[in-house]
């Protein structure tokens, strides 16, 4: 998956899918830990968060209408 050459070393720890958009929760030993989106099905991937996730990074992924919410 092009994402691992893109954003290593990460994890991911959620999926969500909403409107055609693929989205993940990611753990990674470097704070911050990114979400990213992807609109064509995990070939790109682009990142919409980089807030600090905590030492678990974001364990939870939920997405409604283009709102993502994501948590620790």
């Amino acid at each position: 998956m092009k994402w691992l050459n893109d954003f290593p070393p990460l994890a991911v720890k959620a999926l969500a899918y909403c409107d055609n958009i693929l989205y993940a929760s990611t753990i990674s030993d470097a704070n911050p830990a990114p979400v990213l989106k992807s609109s064509d099905n995990g070939v790109t991937w682009t990142q919409i968060w980089d807030g600090p996730g905590g030492t678990n990074g974001y364990l939870s992924l939920m997405v409604f209408d283009s709102i993502v919410i994501v948590g620790t």
